[in-house]
Protein backbone atom coordinates (compact mmCIF):
# COMPACT_ATOMS: atom_id res chain seq x y z
CA UNK A 1 0.00 0.00 0.00
CA UNK A 2 3.04 2.68 1.05
CA UNK A 3 4.30 1.64 -2.36
CA UNK A 4 1.51 2.11 -4.43
CA UNK A 5 0.82 5.61 -2.33
CA UNK A 6 4.34 6.81 -3.18
CA UNK A 7 3.79 6.14 -6.59
CA UNK A 8 0.18 7.80 -6.86
CA UNK A 9 2.04 11.05 -5.62
CA UNK A 10 5.32 10.72 -8.00
CA UNK A 11 2.46 10.22 -10.78
CA UNK A 12 0.42 13.67 -9.67
CA UNK A 13 3.72 15.69 -8.89
CA UNK A 14 4.93 14.68 -12.68
CA UNK A 15 1.61 15.99 -14.10
CA UNK A 16 1.31 18.95 -12.10
CA UNK A 17 4.93 19.86 -13.38
CA UNK A 18 4.19 19.06 -16.63
CA UNK A 19 1.00 21.21 -16.71
CA UNK A 20 3.22 24.24 -14.83
CA UNK A 21 5.93 23.87 -17.77
CA UNK A 22 2.70 23.74 -20.21
CA UNK A 23 1.47 26.72 -18.66
CA UNK A 24 4.87 29.01 -18.24
CA UNK A 25 6.03 27.82 -22.01
CA UNK A 26 6.29 31.14 -23.75
CA UNK A 27 3.41 32.36 -26.12
CA UNK A 28 4.68 33.03 -29.57
CA UNK A 29 5.52 36.31 -30.13
CA UNK A 30 2.50 38.39 -31.64
CA UNK A 31 4.95 40.23 -34.15
CA UNK A 32 4.62 36.16 -36.13
CA UNK A 33 0.88 37.72 -37.22
CA UNK A 34 1.96 39.92 -39.74
CA UNK A 35 3.24 36.38 -41.44
CA UNK A 36 -0.45 34.99 -41.45
CA UNK A 37 -0.96 36.72 -45.11
CA UNK A 38 1.45 33.84 -46.20
CA UNK A 39 -0.16 30.91 -44.76
CA UNK A 40 -1.89 29.09 -47.80
CA UNK A 41 -1.35 27.97 -51.40
CA UNK A 42 -0.72 30.43 -54.25
CA UNK A 43 -0.13 29.96 -57.84
CA UNK A 44 2.76 32.49 -58.95
CA UNK A 45 3.32 33.89 -62.75
CA UNK A 46 6.63 34.94 -63.33
CA UNK A 47 9.44 35.78 -65.77
CA UNK A 48 13.48 34.79 -65.04
CA UNK A 49 15.81 37.32 -65.94
CA UNK A 50 18.71 35.48 -63.77
CA UNK A 51 20.83 33.40 -66.62
CA UNK A 52 20.41 33.53 -70.16
CA UNK A 53 17.84 35.28 -71.97
CA UNK A 54 14.46 35.76 -70.06
CA UNK A 55 11.74 33.47 -69.65
CA UNK A 56 8.17 32.97 -68.04
CA UNK A 57 8.27 30.67 -65.19
CA UNK A 58 5.03 29.21 -63.06
CA UNK A 59 5.12 27.75 -59.62
CA UNK A 60 3.41 26.72 -56.89
CA UNK A 61 3.62 27.34 -53.30
CA UNK A 62 1.88 25.80 -50.17
CA UNK A 63 3.18 27.89 -46.46
CA UNK A 64 1.99 26.47 -43.66
CA UNK A 65 2.75 27.31 -39.95
CA UNK A 66 5.60 24.84 -38.46
CA UNK A 67 8.00 24.15 -35.56
CA UNK A 68 5.41 25.29 -32.59
CA UNK A 69 4.14 28.36 -34.72
CA UNK A 70 7.63 30.26 -35.07
CA UNK A 71 8.11 29.61 -38.33
CA UNK A 72 6.28 29.99 -41.64
CA UNK A 73 7.74 27.13 -43.80
CA UNK A 74 7.06 27.66 -47.50
CA UNK A 75 7.49 24.94 -50.17
CA UNK A 76 8.42 26.62 -53.61
CA UNK A 77 8.12 24.59 -57.11
CA UNK A 78 7.98 25.82 -60.64
CA UNK A 79 6.77 23.36 -63.26
CA UNK A 80 9.04 22.24 -65.07
CA UNK A 81 9.72 23.94 -68.90
CA UNK A 82 12.01 23.66 -71.95
CA UNK A 83 13.73 26.66 -69.84
CA UNK A 84 13.12 25.79 -66.11
CA UNK A 85 14.81 21.98 -65.09
CA UNK A 86 12.19 21.82 -62.32
CA UNK A 87 13.70 24.58 -59.46
CA UNK A 88 12.37 24.46 -55.74
CA UNK A 89 13.26 25.42 -52.28
CA UNK A 90 11.87 25.57 -49.03
CA UNK A 91 11.89 28.75 -47.49
CA UNK A 92 11.53 29.54 -43.03
CA UNK A 93 10.19 32.68 -42.40
CA UNK A 94 10.56 34.31 -38.62
CA UNK A 95 10.73 36.60 -36.04
CA UNK A 96 14.35 37.20 -34.37
CA UNK A 97 13.08 39.21 -31.27
CA UNK A 98 16.61 40.11 -30.60
CA UNK A 99 17.11 41.94 -33.53
CA UNK A 100 13.43 42.85 -34.00
CA UNK A 101 13.88 42.00 -37.38
CA UNK A 102 11.73 39.19 -39.92
CA UNK A 103 14.05 36.76 -40.68
CA UNK A 104 13.84 33.89 -43.21
CA UNK A 105 16.05 31.24 -44.63
CA UNK A 106 16.21 29.46 -47.62
CA UNK A 107 17.63 26.42 -49.27
CA UNK A 108 17.01 24.89 -52.76
CA UNK A 109 17.61 21.99 -55.49
CA UNK A 110 20.66 23.69 -56.91
CA UNK A 111 22.36 22.96 -53.52
CA UNK A 112 22.01 27.15 -52.89
CA UNK A 113 21.20 28.55 -49.52
CA UNK A 114 20.01 32.40 -48.30
CA UNK A 115 19.77 34.18 -44.72
CA UNK A 116 17.98 37.52 -45.09
CA UNK A 117 16.10 39.76 -42.99
CA UNK A 118 13.96 42.63 -43.22
CA UNK A 119 11.46 45.21 -40.82
CA UNK A 120 7.97 43.28 -42.12
CA UNK A 121 5.40 44.58 -43.93
CA UNK A 122 5.59 48.67 -43.83
CA UNK A 123 2.15 49.54 -45.26
CA UNK A 124 1.53 46.69 -48.37
CA UNK A 125 5.40 46.20 -49.31
CA UNK A 126 8.03 43.95 -47.01
CA UNK A 127 11.59 43.86 -48.43
CA UNK A 128 14.29 40.85 -47.12
CA UNK A 129 18.01 41.50 -47.41
CA UNK A 130 20.83 39.10 -47.08
CA UNK A 131 23.46 36.92 -48.46
CA UNK A 132 23.23 33.96 -51.22
CA UNK A 133 25.19 31.21 -51.51
CA UNK A 134 25.62 28.99 -54.55
CA UNK A 135 28.32 26.95 -55.01
CA UNK A 136 31.55 28.88 -54.61
CA UNK A 137 29.40 32.61 -55.34
CA UNK A 138 28.20 34.48 -52.68
CA UNK A 139 25.98 37.43 -53.34
CA UNK A 140 23.45 40.19 -51.72
CA UNK A 141 20.01 39.39 -52.99
CA UNK A 142 16.84 41.51 -52.12
CA UNK A 143 13.55 40.14 -52.48
CA UNK A 144 10.21 42.30 -52.37
CA UNK A 145 6.87 41.52 -51.87
CA UNK A 146 4.30 43.44 -52.30
CA UNK A 147 0.72 42.83 -51.11
CA UNK A 148 -2.73 43.44 -53.25
CA UNK A 149 -5.72 42.93 -51.10
CA UNK A 150 -5.63 39.67 -49.25
CA UNK A 151 -4.89 37.50 -52.19
CA UNK A 152 -2.38 38.53 -54.77
CA UNK A 153 1.02 39.79 -54.21
CA UNK A 154 3.97 40.94 -56.39
CA UNK A 155 7.56 39.10 -55.47
CA UNK A 156 10.74 41.10 -57.46
CA UNK A 157 13.94 39.38 -56.66
CA UNK A 158 17.04 41.30 -57.41
CA UNK A 159 20.87 40.45 -56.51
CA UNK A 160 23.27 43.38 -56.12
CA UNK A 161 26.45 43.78 -58.52
CA UNK A 162 28.63 46.50 -58.11
CA UNK A 163 26.55 48.74 -55.49
CA UNK A 164 23.63 48.34 -57.79
CA UNK A 165 20.20 46.25 -57.49
CA UNK A 166 19.46 44.46 -60.85
CA UNK A 167 16.04 42.75 -61.12
CA UNK A 168 16.56 39.03 -61.84
CA UNK A 169 13.22 37.90 -61.48
CA UNK A 170 9.36 39.11 -60.80
CA UNK A 171 6.29 36.75 -59.96
CA UNK A 172 2.57 37.97 -59.25
CA UNK A 173 1.05 35.34 -57.35
CA UNK A 174 -2.90 34.40 -57.00
CA UNK A 175 -3.83 32.87 -53.67
CA UNK A 176 -5.34 29.70 -54.33
CA UNK A 177 -9.09 29.11 -53.22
Amino acid sequence: MKTRTVFVIAILALAAAAALAADTKPAPNPALRQLDYFVGKWRCLGTDMSMGPAHATIANVAAKWGYGGKWVVLDYSQEKTKENPGFMGTAFMGYDEGQKKYVNGWVDNTGGYATASGDGFMGDKSTYTGPQHMGTMTMNVRDEITKDGNDKLTHVMLTEENGTWKKVGEENCTRKK
